[in-house]
Order: C-alpha cells, then structure tokens, then sequence
C-alpha cells in the first residue's frame, strides 16, 4: 500500500475560487488570498494605519506571515506583501519604507519604495535618527585614525 499526498477541491475563502489543497487546512487559493482572508476585519486606528493583528517580529515590530513555495516556507513581512498587491511587483533595488513610521501598519497609502539612502533621509527628516549623521561622521574618522599606513605595512 503506498500513501499518495493528501489532496481535495476547496473553495478559497477569500475569493471563493475553487483550488486543490495539498495539505486538511489550506483555506486559501493564494498568499494574496491569505493576506486578504487575514486583514479583511481590520480597521484603521487613529493615523489610518493598519496594523497587523497577527504575528510580529518581536525585535523590529513589522508583520510577518509564513508562505509556503513548493515544501519550502518562508517568513514575509506583510508591508512588503500589501505593497505589492496593490501595486505591483518591488522594483529591483528599492524597499518599501512607511510615511507614518509604525512598522507595524501595512496600509498601502503608507508606504512608499524608496532607497536605504532614502529611508534614512526620511527618518532624519523627521527626527527619529538620534544622532546619526554624527555618529557616521565620528565612526568614518575613527576607521580612518585606527590604521596608519605605517602599521599596514608591518
């Protein structure tokens, strides 16, 4: 006797196209469904921001959701996700940053693809960088003093 791969038609619940699971508790025919399925009962708080109900990276705070390619899964963050169904495909090069700073909200009104250099022009902009351009400054001047041309040659 051989086990084959458990396998039915269902109804996606979110856009309620009928698709083959692999697997007893697939509910949805795509990770756009899914990011659908899961967000459709969220509603924005007070900035309009739309926050992730469901798991978080607990050191930086951005929405993740697991996504399976083939047998491989893989954690995405959910800003990235949202910008990509409503807009299409991350250009090459660029990441998606937040206008409203939550790492949390994956409103797609919020984000915008932009640079790292970007992104840090925006939070110094904004004042949420400290001291960072002082701190860039003092790092590249110690890196410069921390080896003479003299004890590179030894």
């Amino acid at each position: 006797m051989t086990r084959g791969v458990y396998s039915r038609s269902k109804e996606c619940e979110s856009c309620g196209v009928v698709f083959v699971s692999r697997g007893s508790t697939a509910r949805y025919c795509s990770a756009e469904c899914r990011f659908t399925g899961l967000t459709a009962d969220v509603a924005p708080d007070s900035r309009g921001c739309l926050l992730w109900p469901h798991s978080r990276n607990p050191k930086s705070g951005y929405g993740q959701m697991t996504l399976w390619d083939g047998n491989k899964r893989r954690l995405a963050t959910t800003h990235r996700m949202s910008f990509s169904i409503a807009f299409g495909n991350i250009p090459t090069g660029l990441e998606v940053c937040h206008r409203c700073d939550v790492p949390a909200c994956f409103n797609p009104k919020h984000l915008f693809p932009g640079t790292q250099q970007d992104n840090m022009r925006d939070c110094v902009a904004k004042g949420r960088a400290g001291d960072y351009p002082a701190r860039i400054r003092k790092g590249w001047r110690q890196r410069r003093l921390a080896m003479s041309s003299a004890d590179s040659l030894k």
